[in-house]
């Protein structure tokens, strides 16, 4: 008796364990098996970064009433496509000037948050360099 009840436990435990075992690989083959309607997750798309001309970032970011997305891609898109000029022994010239303004003023919008500002912030020193101090100084203000 006891001989035909362990050979029955044996018999269970070796159809669950060939169950699972099939039921793997079939969803490591071509979705196939007892779990073919799982989803598998999906893979994070690379955001894009939205490129503007200059004067599109000049008319968002001095609406009042910007939003704050489009005030976010304004910031990515100034560290991704607008590098500013490095200082040419010490000095900034006209253009870098004018990019800097944008950016502090794009800083000091009413509807940016602290938490993107210091994420600007970051990423402008990253692609520019030569004005960590001045991206500091900004940010202590």
């Amino acid at each position: 008796m006891i001989k035909v009840l362990l050979l029955l436990i044996w018999a269970v435990v070796a159809v669950v364990v060939f169950a699972a075992t099939v039921a793997f690989v079939g969803t490591k083959s071509v979705g196939a098996g007892l779990f073919a309607g799982a989803k598998r997750p999906q893979r994070a798309e690379p955001a894009v970064v939205p490129d503007f001309p200059l004067n599109v970032m000049e008319d968002i970011i001095r609406n009042k009433n910007s939003d704050i997305k489009e005030l976010s891609a304004v910031a990515l898109a100034i560290a991704a496509h607008h590098p500013v000029e490095p200082k040419k022994g010490g000095k900034t010239d006209k253009a870098a000037k004018h990019l800097l303004e944008l950016i502090f003023t794009l800083a000091g919008h009413k509807n940016m948050t602290s938490e993107m500002r210091s994420e600007m912030y970051a990423k402008l020193e990253v692609a520019n360099p030569s004005y960590k101090k001045d991206f500091d100084r900004a940010k202590s203000k």
